[in-house]
């Protein structure tokens, strides 16, 4: 709770919490047209170890295993969501998992055991299923979302040792099956269809923090929307346009914001991944504004990362990096974007870096051990048409993008010093 707390962890601890919503054999749920959110879906919180507010001493001692789940299943059934005002509506699977939680304030966190994170988030629309929404002026939201983190320090000045092993994965498949999903925003915000993992090692958050790694961190991160056969997917007439795809962040350890100090004297392995599957589907996107639609996979994968802030980064352990991401349409697939004066984005974008400084002047030292970075874009279309409506000017593009770093220094006057092999 508030205040500061010692926390002396000597045995093991196991979490596991899990939310369902299941709407199946042609339900039919009707909401107004209030000008308030109207939220649908299932929402989970775990956490092995949470410190609260204050400047908290946590010693883990034995091991921590948190597992957090949500479910969204909506088979022949019917949701209608009639908001007008300013705000919109969501339906969505939702999760987060964190093995130790500092808390705001300055903490000090000290693992010599095992930490295992697993979050899910699934959403699945299948059998002939409708879902519209409103002409709210506000954005909807449709997917699922998931967020999973070893440590996290959260704001403040916080020193982070961890001695063994952590392990966090995130996945978030989204699945739709001969359903239609219709999002009738028409103000400035956008509505989005999406399926969203972020994974984190070790998270500083906000402050100056200290976060030393001798163990192994193992972090993987999946994001999945698959849409099959007659899916059909139309987004409003709002300014911003629309998005739809799969997003995907994973980092090994995050300083957050902040001059922070970052050794890695152990093992980081990051992997991250965002598959955009359309068979036989068809998506609107009638974005009228200075913005266009997106469909895209997109991912960024990140071993050591600083953060806004004059950071340091020493690494003498091993780092390892891998990141795909993946749009395939086939099966007689559409993909048609509106008549905005902004370019529309469809395809495969993938971000990797080993060794990331972030904005500010920071010292980048590979001493020992190697930085291994590998990306891979991958764009298919086999039997599928894309239309782009904008105007001459807007830039339209249907492309794959992959860019691989061994060290990035980021903005600012930064000092690198490399003994080890990037690779």
């Amino acid at each position: 709770g508030d205040g500061s707390d010692a926390i002396p962890s000597q045995g093991a601890i196991t979490v596991g919490a899990t939310s369902s919503l299941s709407s199946t054999g042609g339900s039919i749920t009707p909401f107004g047209t209030s000008q308030a959110t109207t939220t649908v879906g299932a929402d989970t919180t775990a956490t092995g170890i949470d410190g609260g507010e204050g400047g908290d001493s946590i010693a883990n001692l034995d091991t921590i295993d948190v597992t957090a789940s949500s479910n969204v299943t909506q088979h022949n059934s019917s949701f209608t969501f009639g908001g007008t005002g300013a705000t919109g509506g969501s339906l969505a699977a939702t999760a987060q998992a964190i093995g130790i939680s500092g808390g705001d304030g300055a903490d000090d966190v000290r693992s010599e055991s095992a930490i295992t994170v697993n979050a899910t988030s699934t959403l699945s629309s299948t059998g002939g299923s409708t879902t519209p929404f409103g002409t709210s002026q506000a954005g909807a939201t449709v997917g699922a979302n998931t967020t999973a983190t070893g440590i996290d320090g959260s704001a403040g000045d916080d020193a982070v040792m961890s001695l063994d092993a952590i392990d966090v994965t995130a996945g978030s498949p989204v699945t739709l099956g001969g359903t239609s999903f219709r999002l009738g925003g028409t103000g400035n915000a956008s509505s989005a269809l999406e399926a969203s993992s972020q994974a984190t090692g070790i998270a500083g958050g906000a402050g100056q923090d200290q976060i030393q790694n001798l163990g192994a961190i193992s972090v993987t991160a999946t994001s999945d929307l698959d849409s099959q056969s007659g899916s059909n997917v139309g987004f409003g007439t709002s300014d911003t346009g629309g998005s739809a795809g799969a997003m995907t962040d994973a980092v090994g350890i995050d300083g957050g914001s902040d001059g922070d100090f970052l050794n890695n004297l152990g093992t980081i392995d990051v992997t991250a991944n965002s598959t955009v599957t359309l068979d036989g589907s068809t998506y609107t996107f009638g974005g009228t504004g200075a913005s266009a639609g997106t469909l895209a996979a997109t991912t960024r994968a990140t071993g050591m990362s600083g953060g806004d802030g004059a950071d340091s980064l020493r690494n003498q352990g091993n780092v390892t990096v891998q990141a795909t991401s993946t749009l395939d349409s086939e099966g007689q697939s559409k993909a048609s974007f509106g008549i905005s004066s902004g370019g529309a984005i469809s395809g495969a974008v993938t971000e990797a870096t080993g060794l990331d400084g972030g904005a500010g002047d920071n010292d980048i030292e590979n001493l020992l051990g190697t930085v291994d970075v590998n990306t891979l874009t991958t764009v298919t279309a086999n039997k599928s048409a894309y239309t782009f409506g904008g105007s001459a000017s807007s830039g339209a593009e249907l492309n794959g993008a992959a860019r691989t770093s061994g060290i990035s220094a980021g903005d600012g006057t930064n000092s690198i010093r490399k003994d080890a092999a990037i690779s």
